[in-house]
């Protein structure tokens, strides 16, 4: 899993989850955020925090997250939920202020900045979700030893070094754990995603 992160631009001065609802209130849809466009998972996170928090904000699709990232950084866009792996290094850097997590627990990478639930929005996760598949006729029996084998590798000390460097956390499930999460979350962002108004292409089963 690789979560996302709450961050804003250093231009902008809030210092708390807490200071950006309060300002997104008295300012209604005036605080910019940026993601690659709709559907995208940044977009849907937003999404997700408007919902929790009543807040509004305006929101500004780019072509690329590097592009976005640029004017994060020098101030022409206020905030967005970034991917920790590719934010981590600005926000060490001044260059970008992360305000909360989108996990439910901190980050040995940033262990002062707090979760989105410490910070005051309950319920609130929005992960980048790496996940094996198989065909779906695929024997139970390979399936379950597939698992075994990847769970094996996952658990290795090295692979969990290499993996944090990526701020990408070391995660494994049963097949099922994964079906049942994988239904959780179909769920959560296609009522989101029905809410802005998304026009879903295909369904997921």
């Amino acid at each position: 899993m690789s979560p996302y992160v709450l961050v804003v631009s250093p231009t902008l001065a809030v210092k708390t989850v807490a200071d950006v609802i309060a300002l997104a209130k008295a300012k209604p849809k005036t605080l910019s955020y940026s993601s690659v466009g709709q559907a995208s998972q940044a977009y849907l996170a937003m999404e997700l925090f408007s919902a929790k928090t009543g807040a509004e904000f305006n929101h500004i699709p780019y072509k690329s997250s590097t592009h976005a990232v640029i004017d994060l950084v020098e101030g022409r866009i206020d905030m967005q939920f970034g991917i920790l792996g590719t934010s981590l290094e600005l926000i060490r850097e001044g260059k970008l202020r992360a305000l909360a997590l989108a996990t439910d627990k901190r980050s040995e990478d940033l262990p002062d900045v707090p979760t989105m639930a410490e910070a005051g929005v309950a319920d609130f996760e929005a992960s980048l979700l790496f996940a094996v598949m198989m065909p779906p006729k695929t024997p139970a029996e390979i399936v379950t030893r597939v698992n075994r084998e990847i769970v094996e590798i996952m658990a290795e000390p090295d692979v969990k070094r290499a993996l944090a460097g990526q701020a990408i956390i070391a995660a494994s499930s049963t097949p099922d754990q994964l079906r049942d999460r994988m239904r959780k979350e179909v769920e959560l962002w296609r009522g989101l995603a029905v809410k802005a108004g998304l026009v879903a292409q295909a369904e997921w089963t």
